[in-house]
């Protein structure tokens, strides 16, 4: 039987690999996070401007448009003031029950009868001043028409519109007379149309006269002749309807 040597090899030395350098990882952190950083700032700033196209008016916008409609719209100022004199008409002096010629007929079957307006000679204690721009009531102005409040009060309602027929807003409408003075802006009232305006002139209906006027409402300057209108103790006619228009 043959003999054998067994030489015992030895086990190599395992080599491991070792890294140099540990820079390169924290590197392409920092890259990442840059680029992480520019990239959501860019949705931000696209998101902002898009909420600024789709709404000029927000409050965050740092250049928002101007519009005559940022004005806010005041609501009724009363401003007790004196009765305007006339030399040539009385001041809130009841007419006379001959002088009431405008009844609704019997043959109405739909609510009051719409019936035109003859307003008498009056020399306003306040004239238009030369602006250029003067108001005249509607032909036919005031109709009369029963409150949809019901017989709770004595109103004076109507729009204003410029000389193309447009609303006209922001214009002063001034009622004077025994009950006081009391002011409206035109587009206060949505009721009577974007221009609407409405006063409320007593808690219930009555026979009187009233004074009208539109005025500037920047200067004061009224911009139109004062008119004369009466009023009755109708509750089927406790609202004047008065409509204005700008002369061209």
């Amino acid at each position: 039987m043959d003999e054998f040597d067994f030489k015992e090899s030895k086990p190599k030395a395992s080599r491991r690999r070792t890294r140099s350098g540990g820079g390169g990882g924290c590197s392409d952190l920092i890259w990442n996070l840059g680029t992480l950083y520019f990239l959501v700032s860019s949705l931000c700033l696209a998101g902002f401007v898009a909420a600024i196209f789709m709404n000029p008016q927000a409050p965050y916008n740092p250049l928002p448009p101007r519009s005559q409609t940022s004005r806010p719209i005041p609501t009724l100022i009363p401003i007790p003031s004196a009765v305007p004199a006339s030399p040539t008409s009385p001041v809130a002096e009841e007419p006379s029950p001959t002088a009431i010629v405008f009844e609704p007929t019997a043959t109405a079957t739909t609510g009051p009868t719409v019936t035109p307006f003859s307003f008498p000679e009056v020399t306003p204690s306040n004239t238009p001043t030369g602006q250029g721009v003067f108001f005249s009531p509607n032909q036919g102005d005031p109709t009369y028409l029963a409150h949809p409040d019901g017989c709770t009060g004595l109103y004076i309602a109507g729009s204003v519109f410029d000389s193309n027929g447009a609303p006209a807003i922001f214009w002063l409408v001034r009622m004077s007379g025994a009950f006081g003075t009391v002011d409206a802006y035109s587009g206060s009232a949505s009721a009577y149309g974007e221009s609407g305006y409405e006063i409320k002139i007593a808690n219930a209906p009555q026979n009187s006269q009233i004074f009208m006027q539109i005025l500037d409402d920047l200067t004061g300057e009224p911009v139109s002749e004062l008119i004369v209108v009466n009023t009755f103790s109708d509750c089927a006619r406790n609202l004047a309807l008065l409509n204005w228009t700008q002369a061209p």
